[in-house]
C-alpha cells in the first residue's frame, strides 16, 4: 500500500475557529481524503488545545458532530 505523505494547508480569516477548522476538514475530505483513503472510516485531527481556540469547547464538539452526521466518517480530535 503506497503512503500518502502530503501536506495540506488552509488559509482564512474567520474569527470562528471551530467553524473554520471543521470547514477545513470537510474541504480536505471532499477534495483529497475520500480519494486517497477510500476505505477510511475515521479521521484523526491533531488540534491545538490552548486558549480561546480550545478544542475541548462544546462548540467544537458540536461542529465535529455535524460533520460526522453529514459524511458518516468519525472525526477524532486529539489535543
Amino acid at each position: 500500500m503506497p503512503k500518502n505523505n502530503r501536506g495540506y494547508v488552509t488559509l482564512g480569516d474567520s474569527k470562528n475557529t471551530s467553524e473554520f477548522a471543521c470547514e477545513s476538514i470537510k474541504h480536505w475530505w471532499n477534495n483529497y481524503g475520500k480519494t486517497a483513503y477510500p476505505n477510511a472510516n475515521s479521521i484523526l485531527a491533531r488540534c491545538d488545545g490552548g486558549g480561546s481556540n480550545n478544542s475541548n469547547h462544546c462548540i467544537f464538539k458540536q461542529d465535529l458532530q455535524k460533520l460526522y452526521q453529514f459524511h458518516k466518517v468519525m472525526l477524532l480530535a486529539k489535543v
